[in-house]
């Protein structure tokens, strides 16, 4: 016969925590002392605080100003600001510019002074250099001149009553600037399609095509 034998007290206790671990599983039950894993148990922690920067503080892409040139230097002493410009529009050099302010005899006064802008004399009618140019060249300069502003006529000797005598060039009177009388009548014959001498005859060379000349007559009316 085989003698019974009592298990040890130490034995019947890891065996009962066995079980109890087993159940434990078994119904969902969390072990004591372990955390929860949905940090139920842990601290309230605050929410991050919100980093961003203030509405007030931040740039607009409206508010950037974009750097705009100032205002360019006269070609030539004499000149008036809008006719110094629109010379440079068409690619005018200060070298072809032959008379600004100026008392020849052939001007008949119409290159006198006409005013000042920020302290500095200017006259509406400006002279350019016609050396080396053909007359077709010349005509493609008279249009480029309508179209910026200008009633222009070239001064050719013996032709729409310029004298023979006279000198080669191209007269050009800018519209958009005060001006003398003479200057003022000038612009009138360009209008009326004259040569703006004291002939008033009709001018042959060249006439502005419409557009051009709409745009210097509301110069001149502004």
């Amino acid at each position: 016969m085989v003698e019974a034998v009592a298990p040890s007290y130490s034995f019947v206790r890891r065996f009962v925590s066995a079980c109890l671990l087993v159940v434990a599983a078994g119904c969902g039950v969390e072990p004591e002392g372990e955390p929860a894993p949905d940090g139920g148990d842990l601290p309230d922690v605050a929410p991050p605080r919100d980093t961003a920067p203030p509405r007030d503080t931040a740039v607009r892409p409206d508010a950037v100003v974009e750097a705009r040139p100032g205002p360019q230097p006269l070609l030539r002493w004499g000149l008036h600001p809008g006719a110094s410009d629109a010379l440079r529009s068409v690619s005018i050099t200060a070298v072809q510019i032959t008379q600004t302010i100026g008392s020849a005899a052939a001007s008949a006064g119409t290159h006198a002074q006409d005013g000042t802008v920020n302290g500095q004399p200017y006259s509406a009618a400006t002279d350019l250099s016609t050396r080396g140019l053909t007359d077709s060249e010349v005509l493609s300069l008279l249009r480029k001149l309508h179209a910026a502003g200008f009633a222009a006529w070239y001064r050719n000797p013996g032709y729409d009553g310029w004298p023979s005598t006279e000198a080669r060039h191209v007269h050009a009177v800018y519209a958009g600037c005060a001006m003398k009388a003479s200057l003022r009548a000038q612009l009138e014959d360009f209008f009326a399609g004259r040569n703006g001498l004291a002939s008033h005859a009709p001018y042959r060379f060249c006439q502005p095509d419409p557009a051009a000349l709409a745009y210097v007559r509301g110069l001149y009316l502004r």
